[in-house]
């Protein structure tokens, strides 16, 4: 009687409608392709995350950049810098 019920649970399996199988499949690929779309994910926010202090340094050139485009629109006058005297070999 076991070995009965065990053939016919293993035809059941075998059994199933054609359209739950597609799905299993279906939802197998789907789900894989979200861990990729996670993983792809995951190494773009690692590269930022090591890459910070360059993007924050970045970011400051260019802040300062701006400002100093700013300054010669307006002609804002900036202060000479003194020449260095020459000294003599002492």
């Amino acid at each position: 009687m076991i070995a009965k019920d065990a053939s016919q649970r293993s035809g059941e399996r075998s059994a199933l409608p054609h359209g739950r199988t597609d799905c299993v499949r279906s939802c197998r690929s789907t789900r894989l392709e979200v861990v990729r779309a996670f993983g792809r994910v995951e190494s773009a926010f690692q590269f930022l995350v090591l890459s910070w202090s360059t993007v924050i340094e970045l970011m400051s050139v260019y802040k300062r950049l701006r400002a100093f485009e700013r300054q010669i629109d307006e002609g804002v006058a900036m202060e000479p810098v003194p020449a260095r005297e020459a000294q003599a070999p002492g």
